[in-house]
């Protein structure tokens, strides 16, 4: 999801984490490319590990 925002790319993570929608359907409702989105939420979940183990 390199040409989108960073704006962007957080609230589209949020609400694929947070809805019982597949990727597929996220990002067709946000007008983003699938593997994009499969790409950066497994960048995202891997961030949420690292920062989840400093506390």
């Amino acid at each position: 999801m390199g040409k989108y925002s960073e704006q962007l790319k957080l609230a589209v993570i949020e609400d694929y984490c947070s809805d019982q929608s597949g990727l597929t359907d996220t990002a067709q409702r946000h007008g983003v490319d699938v593997s994009s989105l499969r790409k950066c939420v497994a960048a995202y979940r891997v961030y949420q590990r690292k920062e989840a183990s400093l506390l």
